[in-house]
């Protein structure tokens, strides 16, 4: 106990945010995070429609990185400083509310939880409270460590995976990725009947079943002859910039009206919004570029909205896991510890934009 606040704990924590100047890519975040070797953070308590758990794992995905670094404090944004970054965690269950009872959950059970509204956060702590409708139990066969790779990356790649037909020949922006690397697998499982991708990981992609690995540094995608000759019918952007969609729409290798589908918001990852015409700004070119690609013979232009764990998706992934048709990858250097130059480690990871798979912490032993 400390001062009447009840129970504390060890988090990670951050101080305050402040908007980024510049590039985003060049900024050092390891000085805004630290993590006492103490327990000094209150531990949450649980409240209507929550459970409280025991941290085991938690994984980073782009949304921490917006969050830290105030370039989308519209909507994005911490109630209170400071706060607990991460919002992908794997866990106990240690409390319940009789919303958690009511879903059939008991202390004790192993669950895998996906951030709530308002963006991840309060996840890299030993205790965090996690929504029940976005939590599902998690079987024995599955580590901690891959579980909490799968809420937010391997979801949206799901989500753009329902998206496939059968047949079709697929093409992944950024396949060695978070959202990439279960794309590419879940592909095969939704019918497509080739599956390209672009990345520097060729090894690690033909292990999860990628036909032909693109490497972007010495080949162009939008023009090997092999592709012309045999064009892609639907492309996933998970990358963007200029390789992307301004590439697509003048690209050899795509068949007449061939779908693209982009996992980011744009052509710049580290974009900015910080007003409700910011919001409208960044959602009205979304919706101009869907509506003038569906005119011509061009590619045709989707935004995939992937923070959607509702509809049995995260319990379908799990599923899948359990049966061994999906493989949780993590970056190379995770699961990383949970000390303070572990968890610096982690969002350096994830800011630099080229992890290859998820980045994750593991917190604590079962």
């Amino acid at each position: 106990m400390s001062g009447g606040q009840g129970p504390m704990m060890r988090a990670a924590t951050i101080p305050s945010i402040q908007r980024w100047s510049g590039s985003a890519a060049s900024r050092d975040v390891s000085t805004l995070i630290s993590l006492s070797d103490s327990p000094l953070v209150p531990r949450p308590k649980v409240a209507k429609g929550l459970m409280l758990i025991r941290v085991l794992s938690c994984s980073l995905a782009p949304g921490d990185i917006r969050v830290l670094s105030g370039q989308v404090d519209m909507f994005q944004k911490p109630p209170k400083f400071p706060y607990v970054p991460g919002g992908d965690v794997s866990g106990i269950v240690e409390e319940l509310s009789p919303e958690g009872e009511a879903a059939g959950f008991h202390k004790g059970d192993r669950v895998v939880a996906m951030f709530g509204d308002g963006g991840p956060r309060n996840g890299l702590a030993e205790y965090a409270t996690v929504r029940v409708s976005t939590t599902v139990k998690l079987p024995q066969g599955i580590s901690a460590d891959a579980a909490s790779a799968l809420p937010s990356s391997a979801l949206t790649a799901m989500i753009a995976a329902d998206m496939i037909k059968k047949g079709d020949r697929v093409l992944v922006l950024g396949g060695a990725g978070g959202v990439g690397s279960h794309l590419v697998q879940l592909a095969r499982h939704a019918g497509a009947s080739f599956v390209a991708a672009t990345s520097t990981q060729a090894e690690m992609l033909t292990k999860l079943g990628v036909d032909r690995v693109i490497d972007y540094r010495s080949e162009r995608w939008w023009e090997l002859d092999e592709f012309v000759e045999q064009p892609f019918t639907v492309v996933f952007d998970c990358v963007s910039g200029k390789q992307g969609w301004p590439t697509a729409r003048r690209a050899r290798t795509l068949v007449q009206r061939a779908r693209y589908n982009s996992i980011v918001m744009g052509d710049n990852p580290y974009f900015e919004i910080h007003t409700p015409i910011g919001i409208l700004k960044a959602m009205g070119a979304i919706a101009l570029r869907q509506l003038t690609s569906s005119f011509g013979k061009g590619p045709k232009y989707k935004f995939v909205f992937g923070i959607m764990p509702e509809g049995g998706r995260l319990e379908r992934l799990v599923r899948l896991v359990s049966e061994g048709k999906l493989q949780p990858v993590l970056e190379s250097e995770c699961p990383l510890p949970f000390t303070e130059q572990g968890v610096r480690r982690a969002f350096e990871l994830q800011k630099s934009n080229h992890a290859h798979g998820k980045v994750v912490v593991h917190v604590a032993d079962e």
